[in-house]
């Protein structure tokens, strides 16, 4: 390294990797690799990097091994040791459960060797070298940008976490893959206390979850006087996403909405209805012969869930019902649908339209004999908000005065046309259309100042 031309420092790359993937034999597993004479035994470690450590009672996405004999790790869930002879060192891992020797061994991201060059004064170590067996590639290390083989999976959307009795429960949009990279295999959820110990610890309470259409979990064990936040991964054969998606739980003691559309009413053809909540992760359950889907918090043995459109071709008597990701309960909805198979009108145009003092007048024609009249909607001058009820009328010709209307004040409307089997939709908006305060004034003839008053007889 150069400072104005002159040599301030440099780094020269160790002589030291591991040559070999970890061999596991039992509950201990053993690193093996070279380390160049050039190299200082004293300023190295050994490391093995697996995100899946986290979910084990390791509780970290590492292990370590320095140079010495076994001797046990900080929170004591295995013990390690980092030897050598000659020209080959050799990492020595004992875990309390052979399982998570299997999990440690199954690192993507390699094996790791790090050296360090020197000592400065201060006792800190500089110029150091991460040597990975198997090195994926990615910013800082490899020098190339991870291509989609070796990036993680996106997380899931829509993350909710509400506090439950006994722990959290929570919901959330199962993840897509983006194009090109491996199929999802699933999501890890951690709950992260707040509380850091004495020995700068926090502790994590998790799940792994082998559903890549999964939409949920619930999280127990937690302490009620701790707090913690929520983080939640997807999974796939090349890693898990990073950074995590993070929420805190939240109680909630509100019950959902739900709502159909299109509403109950009578219909010329056959519908599919949709039904959705307010709060996202809220699970809805339905009925279609007029029975209620629940009673109170508990669900009805003929109740469907809903998972989409629910196609309604003959007269439906449909139920439905929301319970929202802490256990709320909406109020029971319902809609009564006739299908009459019978068309209705199309929707009328307007023609010609005129304003006048405090009133507006609306033309239109429609040719369908089927026609037994109109509704008229008066909006604001922006045409965002609707002012009273609709205005019906059996004509083709519409005069709407005070207190309809009011002068110098913008209107739009709209028509609609109906028949025995039921309403067109609203034509599109007309206007803004502004009424008048008061008519012109009338001119009064006047007779010229230079005429001769005439003779009296």
């Amino acid at each position: 390294m150069n400072f104005g031309g002159v040599a301030d420092s440099d780094t020269t790359v160790a002589d030291a990797f591991a040559t070999a993937k970890g061999v596991v034999t039992g509950n201990t597993l053993t690193v093996t690799g070279h380390i160049g004479a050039t190299v200082d035994p004293a300023q190295t470690e050994q490391r093995i990097v697996n995100p899946d450590l986290l979910a084990t009672a390791v509780a970290r996405r590492d292990i370590l091994a320095v140079p010495g004999p076994l001797a046990p790790s900080v929170n004591g869930t295995y013990s390690s040791s980092l030897e050598f002879l000659g020209t080959t060192f050799t990492a020595t891992y004992v875990f309390n459960d052979p399982a998570v020797a299997q999990v440690a061994n199954s690192s993507f991201l390699g094996e790791r060797m790090m050296a360090w060059q020197v000592v400065d004064i201060a006792g800190n170590r500089q110029g150091l070298t991460i040597a990975e067996r198997g090195e994926p590639g990615g910013p800082g290390v490899g020098g190339c940008p991870n291509g989609p083989l070796q990036s993680g999976p996106p997380a899931p959307s829509n993350v909710v976490a509400v506090n439950v009795a006994g722990g959290v429960k929570l919901t959330w949009t199962p993840a897509t893959a983006i194009a090109g990279t491996p199929a999802i295999t699933g999501y890890r959820v951690h709950a992260v206390s707040q509380t850091v110990s004495a020995t700068s610890e926090q502790v994590e309470i998790g799940k792994r979850i082998a559903n890549p259409a999964a939409t949920g979990t619930t999280i127990t064990g937690l302490l009620a006087t701790d707090t913690y936040n929520l983080e939640v991964v997807s999974v796939s054969s090349v890693g898990q996403t990073f950074p995590p998606e993070v929420t805190q739980p939240v109680t909630d003691v509100i019950p959902p909405t739900v709502s159909a559309s299109p509403p109950g009413g009578s219909y010329a053809v056959a519908q599919n209805v949709t039904l959705s909540a307010n709060e996202a992760g809220s699970q809805i359950y339905y009925t279609t012969d007029g029975t209620d889907p629940a009673l109170l918090d508990v669900l009805s043995p003929t109740a469907t869930p809903y998972t989409g459109a629910i196609p309604i071709a003959a007269n439906t008597t449909l139920t439905y019902v929301a319970f929202d990701p802490a256990g709320n309960v909406s109020l029971i909805g319902q809609g009564i649908y006739t299908i009459t198979n019978t068309p209705v009108p199309a929707t009328p145009a307007f023609t010609a339209t005129n304003v006048g003092v405090g009133s507006v007048t609306l033309n239109w024609s429609d040719p369908d004999p089927s026609i037994t009249g109109y509704d008229v909607q008066i909006y604001n001058g922006a045409g965002t908000a609707k002012i009273g009820t609709p205005l019906a009328t059996t004509a083709t010709a519409l005069t709407i005065s005070a207190p309809d209307v009011t002068a110098d004040t913008p209107y739009q409307f709209t028509v609609l046309a109906k028949n025995a089997n039921g309403s067109s939709p609203e034509s599109a908006k007309v206007g803004p259309l502004t009424p008048w305060a008061r008519s012109l004034p009338t001119q009064v003839p006047t007779r010229p100042s230079s005429a001769r008053p005439r003779p009296a007889r």
